[in-house]
């Protein structure tokens, strides 16, 4: 008995891992009536077929939306048709579509939940509510509805700024901060540090300061639409190995990641203008320079991790090639 189970045990290690790669899949882009729009569950493919959260549905598509938590439903109705029975019917885990009250059809995926959000199905919703969907395989993109007023976008290699920017990750809150001075090109340097007085000692009675000091790139600059470009991470490198430790004045120094780019590999860049709407909170909150209230659009330029989901803003002060050292 002891040998079958360590037999089977490699097999369902790899079969947990593989269904968890499953998800892990290149940035879908969604478009409505030409519009990028985004949700707070990125949109995943499943045989074949795009599953977005179902808030998605209700927020862009104009559709209601409510969860019969009991048979594990959903339903989606036109608005005013709540209490008809004339909407659609999905079921967690079940390959099938209930149009109206009676007809059921086939579906080639079945609802599912990810992360606590219900995913769905899009093109089968979309279609059935008169809205024509289409794929394109070459930016991983869907566009639902008109297509006309879509912006050309594409590889582009070059970001609309004149000289550089100069943005800032920071909560406004303790010590520390990372800056980072970004040119056309996706190139950038930065720093990094965050000082802690508490943490002294008689060599270094100033406290200690974690620090990095790094450039690197930015590669595949992509235009999404007039005021979003997405693009990689290429490369970093950084001025003193990891934890390399120093003493510099009253001070002692620990080198440190580069903060809030360490763990980000795709991003986008914002132009001043971007509607908020499509935005995480999470990542405006990072805007600490505007007030508490949520802007329609976007102030300043801004650069957003996309894997942690927290970004940098441009800032008003003359930053010199010094704080970058």
């Amino acid at each position: 008995m002891k040998k079958n189970f360590l037999k089977i045990l490699p097999l369902a290690i790899l079969l947990l891992i593989f269904s968890k790669i499953s998800y892990a899949q290149e940035a879908i882009s969604l478009y409505v009536d030409g519009k990028l729009v985004t949700c707070d569950t990125a949109p995943i493919i499943k045989n074949d077929r795009v599953l977005v959260p179902v808030r998605f549905v209700a927020e862009n598509l104009g559709l209601k939306v409510s969860w019969e938590g009991s048979e594990k439903r959903v339903a989606i109705f036109r608005p005013g048709a709540e209490n008809t029975g004339d909407g659609i019917f999905l079921w967690i885990g079940e390959k099938i579509i209930g149009v109206g009250e009676e007809t059921t059809e086939k579906i080639d995926v079945a609802p599912i939940i990810v992360n606590g959000r219900t995913m769905v199905p899009i093109r089968v919703i979309a279609e059935i509510f008169d809205r024509p969907v289409n794929w394109d395989d070459a930016t991983r993109s869907v566009y639902i509805g008109k297509t006309e007023n879509i912006v050309s976008c594409g590889e582009v290699n070059k970001l609309p700024i004149q000289d550089h920017v100069d943005l800032v990750f920071s909560s406004g809150v303790g010590n520390w901060e990372t800056y980072l001075r970004l040119y056309p090109n996706g190139d950038f340097i930065g720093k990094y540090y965050d000082i802690n007085y508490g943490e002294s000692g008689k060599k270094y009675p100033g406290g200690t300061m974690y620090i990095c000091i790094f450039n690197g790139s930015f590669s595949n600059i992509k235009k999404v639409d007039d005021y979003t470009y997405a693009m990689t991470i290429k490369n970093i490198k950084t001025k003193y190995p990891l934890d390399k430790t120093w003493i510099k004045g009253n001070m002692k120094n620990i080198a440190s990641e580069p903060y809030g780019l360490e763990n980000g590999k795709e991003f986008e860049f914002y132009l001043p203008g971007k509607p908020t709407k499509g935005l995480s909170e999470d990542f405006l909150l990072w805007n600490y320079y505007t007030s508490n209230e949520k802007p329609l659009k976007l102030e300043t330029h801004a650069l957003r991790n996309l894997t942690d989901d927290t970004g940098f803003f441009n800032i008003t002060d003359d930053l010199t090639e010094s704080d970058f050292k």
